[in-house]
């Protein structure tokens, strides 16, 4: 059921109600004209491992993906009834705005290329973490500033990337969020640099706390701390920052 959520998450576009059909069709397992529980218990289950980002782990990441369920469950009544018909799926979720960006959102992200372009590509998961230092969280640290990355490997570099249609937050780069975004991006090899900056001007500083890439196509991950300003009137007045994987921004090998 997972791979098949990431098949759906490069197929289709932005239109919320199509979205919420294609989600539907997803968790509806059986094809029935209803979606049960159990479907929708499982697909729950398998959107939390497509979008988790490793903030939490152990027994407290448990009782999160919990509560998370139950809270969807409600949502939808599936609290007090054995299913839901397509009709009203879409209907709940498009109120809802927390509840479209989870099940539609999250599911469906928007890919960065077409069907056909994905030949010779890999798959990639992008996290951002916004504004804190360790569980502190710094006060105007969010941006809407265009945010943009570049991935360094063994075997090339990317275009410039803009981070945008994020998995996670529709409203992104905020205070203490991190944002997740897939993409498929030509083969780099071994990850070994980054450069991440934004487009604002000086009233759109942005506090980043984390970046971390992961290759899916690869199963290998790479972190950078960050854990600084790209602000034009704060710390050194950069809005742009080259990066090493498990090193802090600045660092010279030897």
């Amino acid at each position: 059921f997972r791979e098949f959520l990431r098949v759906v998450s490069v197929s289709q576009g932005t239109d919320e109600k199509a979205k919420l059909e294609l989600a539907y069709k997803a968790y509806n397992r059986n094809n029935s004209d209803t979606l049960n529980r159990k479907e929708f218990q499982q697909a729950v289950h398998a959107i939390l491992d497509l979008i988790e980002t490793r903030e939490n782990n152990g027994e407290e990441n448990v009782h999160k993906r919990d509560d998370t369920l139950q809270w969807a469950m409600k949502k939808l009544s599936l609290d007090e009834k054995d299913d839901i018909a397509k009709k009203e799926f879409v209907r709940r979720c498009t109120k809802d705005e927390k509840l479209y960006e989870f099940l539609a959102f999250h599911s469906v992200p928007k890919p960065n290329c077409s069907d056909s372009n994905l030949n010779g590509k890999e798959k990639w998961k992008i996290a951002v973490k916004t504004g804190s230092e360790g569980k502190k969280i710094i006060r105007g640290a969010g941006t809407d500033a265009n945010v943009y990355l570049k991935l360094v490997g063994e075997q090339g570099s990317t275009e410039p990337i803009q981070l945008q249609h994020s998995q996670t937050h529709k409203n992104m780069f905020e205070n203490g969020n991190t944002d997740v975004f897939t993409m498929f991006l030509p083969v780099v090899g071994k990850v070994r640099g980054a450069t991440l900056w934004h487009t604002g001007n000086k009233d759109q500083g942005w506090f980043v706390d984390t970046l971390t890439v992961e290759n899916e196509s690869t199963n290998t991950q790479t972190h950078f701390p960050v854990q600084r300003w790209l602000d034009l009137d704060q710390f050194d007045g950069k809005t742009k920052v080259d990066l090493v994987p498990n090193q802090p921004p600045g660092y010279t090998p030897k």
